[in-house]
């Protein structure tokens, strides 16, 4: 999402799923692609977002445009989730701006 081309339109989602193997819910984060598609980094994989929101039981946590994603990369250092303290803090470097 940080160097592809078109990734302005795309939304970085942190969130869980159940695994549907062992019933377990797991938190995971993915990318919502602009054509009905979420890609899944970790596994290089990409399925309609229909279906992934229901076969994996997905509860959304937080949605983050391009921009915000890389605020919070930049001010963390990390890739998230983040808390809201962290969201806050970045919200606050912006403002000061």
């Amino acid at each position: 999402m940080l160097y592809e081309p078109g990734a302005d339109q795309w939304v970085l989602v942190h969130g869980s799923g159940v695994n549907p193997d062992h019933g377990v819910r797991l938190h995971h984060a993915w990318i919502e692609l602009n054509d009905g598609r979420v890609y899944h980094a970790d596994t290089d994989v990409y399925e309609p977002t229909d279906w992934f929101m229901t076969h994996y039981q997905v509860q959304v946590e937080h949605c983050y445009s391009r921009p915000e994603g890389v605020r919070l990369m930049a001010n963390t250092r990390n890739y998230g989730p983040w808390t809201d303290d962290e969201r806050r803090a970045a919200e606050r470097d912006t403002d000061a701006t």
